[in-house]
């Protein structure tokens, strides 16, 4: 790592992730234990899509997300990260 150059220690990731039994808690890389909290039951999620969405800026582009959430906010969160 470069000298001088701040880390993010909280990298974007979408407020719908989490583990099974703790929506609050996930890991900051893929794993098989974290679940979608956009409905009633949670559910998994692919490598692939977790980390092409839910552990990115572009959780704002998943349409379970934005279900959920009104566009502007979406936009919002979007802009801040």
């Amino acid at each position: 790592m470069a000298p001088g150059k701040p880390v993010d220690p909280d990298p974007p990731a979408c407020p719908l992730l989490g583990l099974a039994g703790d929506p609050r808690t996930r890991f900051t890389f893929p794993h098989a234990g974290h679940r979608c909290h956009a409905t009633r039951r949670p559910i998994g999620i692919q490598l692939a899509w977790q980390s092409r969405y839910c552990l990115s800026a572009e959780f704002v582009a998943c349409d379970r997300f934005q279900a959920l959430v009104p566009k502007s906010e979406a936009l919002a969160r979007l802009a801040a990260s």
